[in-house]
């Protein structure tokens, strides 16, 4: 059953990536080109909640910023118990976004059921946080 479920979950990844073009990282060792920051918001980075999801000062404002595409095992779930490799998606993502300036972009829909906001998030260089987790 784990398997399987493993199994769909890398079938997904799989998916996701294929359609991430354009978008450099210098964590991937690719040499793609990296994405125009000029018309994206400046955030800083305040503290890391779990893999997928981050709280940011947003002109003045905290909020809490949710990965768009993203969806890393759980570690603070309510219900749910701490999921397999969801402690490293977890540490990555502090080790790379807390008290950095990222910057966001959003899509049609800005704030999900939780009042969360849904953003693509791009580091200091263009990458796309959002591939190099992935």
């Amino acid at each position: 059953m784990l398997t399987r479920k493993l199994m769909q979950a890398l079938a997904v990844l799989v998916i996701l990536l294929s359609g991430c073009q354009g978008v450099s990282s210098s964590h991937s060792g690719t040499t793609e080109k990296t994405i125009d920051l000029s018309d994206k918001i400046e955030v800083t980075v305040r503290r890391v909640i779990d893999g997928d999801t981050f709280i940011a000062d947003v002109n003045g404002t905290e909020e809490r910023i949710r990965l768009i595409l993203v969806d890393t095992p759980e570690t603070v779930h309510p219900t749910k118990a701490v999921q397999p490799y969801g402690k490293e998606a977890s540490a990555f993502s502090k080790k790379t976004l807390e008290n950095q300036s990222v910057y966001l972009e959003y899509d049609k829909e800005k704030r999900d059921k939780y009042d969360r906001l849904l953003a693509y998030v791009f580091l200091k260089d263009g990458t796309s946080f959002n591939k190099i987790l992935l």
